[in-house]
């Protein structure tokens, strides 16, 4: 199974839309990621989260650190830490606070 063209799939329409990445240090750039406002509920009710966090493909913003910056329907957000992988790893997701 090719979990990578999965996700391509999956990423390639809604909820997923373009994001900016601003890392402290090093090249960033846009692409794909499905941004959860606090609150939202993730896949059909299996997990809530309190704080916005930001879900993608790992090949998408590969080695988020804490306090890199995105910037989300014109609003900044901050990696409040670095990103966690999820399952086998070809997902990451990052808890965000809003920049001042």
């Amino acid at each position: 199974m090719d979990t990578t063209n999965d996700l391509r799939i999956m990423y390639s329409g809604w909820p997923a839309q373009g994001v900016l990445w601003i890392p402290r240090t090093g090249q960033g750039g846009t692409n794909r990621a499905i941004f959860n406002e606090p609150g939202t509920v993730l896949f059909d009710g299996q997990a809530q989260f309190t704080d916005a966090s930001l879900q993608y493909p790992t090949e998408n913003f590969p080695d988020v650190r804490q306090g890199d910056r995105f910037v989300v329907d014109a609003h900044t957000w901050i990696a409040r830490e670095n990103a966690s992988k999820l399952t086998d790893g070809s997902e990451s997701i990052v808890m965000l606070g809003r920049a001042k």
